[in-house]
């Protein structure tokens, strides 16, 4: 560090204390928005299931990710999905 007057300082940063910043670099970057109320499941025909819920604050420019079974699914053939 330039211009302190001979005062110096250190930190050793454990691997513990890199992966604490980093998980909270991620809850920034990568916030969870809590939910109203508990998720709701309405079973269909054919096989086909439904989930809502309401949001508690989120803006249009909101990205979401669906995660089932730690396994991000996608919309495609097999999985219609909205947001809104």
């Amino acid at each position: 560090v330039t211009n302190t007057d001979g005062i110096s300082s250190s930190y050793t940063l454990t691997e513990e204390g890199l992966l604490r910043l980093l998980d909270l670099s991620h809850e920034h970057k990568f916030p969870v928005i809590p939910f109203k109320g508990e998720m709701a499941m309405e079973l269909l025909e054919k096989g086909r299931v439904r989930f809502w819920t309401q949001l508690e604050k989120f803006t249009p420019a909101c990205q979401v990710e669906y995660v089932f079974n730690d396994a991000i699914i996608e919309e495609g053939k097999k999985y219609t999905m909205k947001f809104d």
